[in-house]
């Protein structure tokens, strides 16, 4: 901050690392698309069970209920709502992915 008080903003930076190391990282969307995608491949494959259906659906409304804290976090919620192992949505989820790398600046990946 120009013409602030370092010590001021070097506490509330220090504070807010604390408090963000401190969260809970099942509230991340990271966390909470780590722990569906195996859920919703077991259910692609058709071998989850009643229980692994209703966690995969209480994953996904809890990553909509959440803000995106990046670009990637974006393409997180939409995978898990449009269900990235559904093979009818194979070819949205790329374009999402390939959105969201150009979000990112992430130069695309180099194919033959």
């Amino acid at each position: 901050e120009p013409n602030g008080d370092i010590t001021h903003t070097a506490d509330t930076l220090f504070r807010r690392a604390r408090e963000e190391a401190n969260a809970p990282t099942q509230r991340s969307l990271a966390a909470i698309f780590a722990r569906w995608l195996p859920l919703a491949q077991k259910s692609a494959e058709g071998t989850s069970t009643e229980a692994e259906i209703a966690e995969d659906l209480t994953l996904v409304a809890a990553a909509a209920a959440l803000p995106a804290a990046e670009p990637l976090d974006i393409w997180r919620k939409v995978a898990m709502v449009f269900d990235v192992t559904e093979p009818r949505h194979a070819g949205a989820a790329a374009a999402l992915m390939q959105e969201a790398r150009a979000a990112l600046g992430i130069p695309a990946t180099i194919r033959h």
